[in-house]
């Protein structure tokens, strides 16, 4: 009992370790500008590297040393670079961002520093540098380190494809990379097909990877899960919460009858966060637990940002009056940037990363389409 309760700390440590790795990765993907080369090759091995060096761990392999050594080299040539000093100040304001439910009126051109922010990513980068070193120290203390007498290529990667647990993550983050990818690209008809197939493949793995053979009814109700997710997008507000409860509730049963035919706790609830909100919610491309005042609409067009991808326009009727209209906003991946409180909002002109909106009593505003602010 004592032995199970230390292999499931163990386990639940490294989960912990790269859902940390994934935020990092998530932010620096969004806030990082590639203008060094030689930085942003070193990023891409050290990450690379950070990959592979928990499985090494995990199996107190004596000669991960190596890439943990050449790891905390890279990354800590990165993080002191004057290019990622500049990452750190935009990863500072990306908790804020994400987690915002609409625009900032006092949000302006001008970024303030954001200092809670920027301590909790400057402690996930430290944990990402430091840990791997701290853990293989107490290995080696407390003599768990072993040697399996591998080619030293393996400890580079080649161990990543020999290893059990190993191929069942890289097989997770290829359906997580295909996710980004589809959702980067925000079409509604690309992102339904991703959405009610990738989790349903991820299933099949996690099933797999415990030696289990999932029944077909199993996959039907997971499926019918998956379409209430997809429709919770084109409901507002207590509609949508509900649809998105009743989804979550379908795929949580399902994942405690994993658990109950497996007599296996921790991949079911991987599986659960992986099919009830992450896969569908990188298929889509955006939060749909935000901006949740207004349902789905086409993609907003015209924008002349650096990434003119991520916006969309939102949408919902509103009796005033006694006559029934339609109002209009926008949205980013995150948040609303234009409230959904006009009859029509539209560019100033081809490519214009501001919009002329329109209330119903003709009234209009020029607000920006990314932060939401009106031009005076």
């Amino acid at each position: 009992m004592k032995k199970n309760y230390k292999d499931m700390t163990r386990k639940l440590f490294y989960v912990f370790d790269m859902v940390l790795f994934g935020l990092l990765l998530f932010s620096i993907e969004h806030t990082m500008f590639r203008e060094n080369m030689i930085v942003d090759t070193m990023l891409d091995v050290a990450l690379i590297l950070r990959i592979i060096i928990p499985f090494l761990l995990y199996r107190y392999e004596k000669m991960a040393v190596w890439p943990i050594l050449l790891f905390v080299v890279l990354f800590g040539g990165v993080i002191y670079s004057d290019v990622f000093y500049n990452t750190i100040l935009n990863m500072g304001k990306f908790p804020s961002i994400v987690l915002s439910s609409g625009p900032d009126p006092d949000y302006g051109m001008i970024y303030s520093r954001n200092t809670t922010g920027m301590t909790l990513m400057r402690g996930i980068i430290y944990w990402i540098w430091l840990i791997p070193v701290a853990v293989y120290v107490i290995h080696f203390a407390c003599k768990l380190t072993r040697s399996n007498d591998y080619p030293w290529y393996y400890f580079l990667g080649v161990i990543m494809f020999k290893d059990k647990a190993a191929k069942t993550f890289l097989r997770m983050a290829a359906m997580i990379g295909i996710a980004y990818l589809i959702g980067y690209e925000m079409q509604e008809h690309l992102s339904f097909v991703a959405l009610m197939t990738l989790p349903l493949v991820g299933y099949y793995y996690w099933n797999k990877h415990i030696a289990r053979v999932a029944h077909w009814t199993e996959y039907v109700i997971l499926f019918a899960g998956l379409y209430i997710f997809d429709k919770a997008q084109f409901e507002v507000n207590d509609e949508r919460i509900m649809y998105l409860a009743a989804s979550a509730m379908v795929i949580f049963g399902v994942c405690c009858w994993m658990a109950y035919k497996s007599r296996n706790f921790l991949i079911p609830v991987l599986a659960f966060f992986m099919i009830a909100f992450l896969l569908p919610t990188l298929s889509l491309g955006y939060n749909v637990y935000k901006s949740i005042e207004g349902a789905r609409s086409v993609n907003y067009g015209y924008v002349g940002l650096s990434n003119g991808k991520g916006y969309m326009y939102i949408k919902r009727s509103e009796t005033i009056n006694g006559k029934e209209i339609r109002l209009v906003g926008v949205r980013d991946r995150y948040r609303t940037t234009i409230p959904c409180e006009y009859c029509f909002v539209f560019p100033t002109k081809m490519f214009s990363p501001f919009a002329k909106c329109i209330k119903e009593n003709r009234d209009s505003v020029i607000r920006s389409v990314e932060e939401g602010y009106i031009l005076e």
